[in-house]
């Protein structure tokens, strides 16, 4: 008989972070700031005060421990 299988991937915890910048590099918006589980999140962006044009998006995800981190900078286009 086999043993269940325990995925310690899904017990970890975060520290993420969702940030919006101008392309001065001026953070304009913070989207998300919280200790979380490690899973799928979803995040809405209320752009109706920005202007249209190119913004850069980056995910930080940092483990509690300091001991992993994810980082990921993607560029937005806003047309209204």
């Amino acid at each position: 008989m086999k043993q269940p299988y325990l995925n310690f991937y899904k017990l970890a915890i975060i520290f993420l972070e969702v940030s919006i910048f101008n392309l001065l590099g001026e953070q304009v918006d913070v989207l998300f700031e919280q200790v979380k589980e490690v899973e799928y999140h979803n995040v809405i962006w209320n752009a109706s005060s920005f202007a249209s044009v190119i913004y850069i998006y980056t995910i930080e995800a940092k483990s509690l421990d300091r001991l992993k981190n994810f980082n990921s900078v993607n560029k937005i286009t806003l047309i209204k």
